[in-house]
């Protein structure tokens, strides 16, 4: 799953993700800065964000 494609526009998976975690990114706002996710469509957004958050949790416990 972790080579799982979250943002299409951009190319942006789930391991995209956790390597930005683990380099210290800790909002929404500062995943779209490193790698541009969910900034080109608004329903993408919505479902980035959860998948964000999700991931988040799980690599922060």
């Amino acid at each position: 799953m972790e080579n799982n494609i979250v943002c299409g526009c951009f190319n942006v998976s789930e391991q995209d993700i956790k390597n930005a975690i683990n380099d210290g990114v800790k909002t929404f706002k500062e995943l779209q800065d490193k790698t541009n996710i969910g900034t080109d469509c608004p329903p993408c957004t919505i479902d980035s964000e959860v998948i964000f958050n999700r991931i988040l949790k799980e690599t922060t416990n």
